[in-house]
């Protein structure tokens, strides 16, 4: 973690640098001090320079945040209140649970998205791996719901937006596409 503030710190400074120099230039614009020849060219390459350092900077602050918000203590715990949830019969919980998972997920990057099913797949959060089938998803689909509906295929479609999620989703057969 302590590494990984540095390395914003060190995009920020970067950032920081460009920014006090480009306002430099505007000023000996204004000033009279510097001519507009290579004004066009200038101005492009601040925009290239701060357009990578913020992604740079972005990037590694959402990495962080997923982290933070999908650890997998976060997901085992969501996982096992699912689990409960459908045990005791208790629809609401259900939908709780999916949905504040697809909330986090609605707010992490799509450059992160990747590593937030890669974790979701890694919790096995619908008990494909650990059943060894499809079982558990399947009778979450076939409660009368509307609202558990709409909330488990928001969670799929976040899973299948990667190969990966689709081959988990498929691992033992092609039941949840249907």
């Amino acid at each position: 973690m302590r590494n990984q503030h540095g390395k914003t710190l060190e995009q920020a400074r970067a950032i920081f640098t460009i920014a006090v120099s480009c306002l430099q230039h505007l000023n000996n614009l204004k000033d009279g001090t510097a001519q507009t020849t290579g004004l066009s060219e200038a101005i492009e390459k601040y925009k290239v320079d701060l357009g990578k350092y913020h992604k740079i900077l972005l990037t590694e602050l959402n990495s962080e945040s997923t982290s933070q918000l999908f650890s997998d203590a976060v997901l085992q715990d969501h996982k096992n209140k699912m689990i409960r949830a459908k045990q005791d019969g208790h629809i609401e919980n259900i939908i709780e649970v999916l949905l504040s998972l697809r909330v986090n997920a609605l707010q992490i990057s799509p450059e992160q998205r990747q590593n937030l099913v890669n974790e979701l797949i890694k919790n096995d959060i619908f008990l494909i791996r650990q059943e060894q089938r499809t079982q558990f998803l399947i009778e979450l689909l076939q409660i009368e719901s509307v609202g558990l509906k709409h909330a488990i295929c928001s969670l799929i479609s976040v899973v299948a937006c990667t190969a990966t999620g689709v081959e988990y989703l498929t691992l033992h057969g092609n039941q949840i596409v249907k």
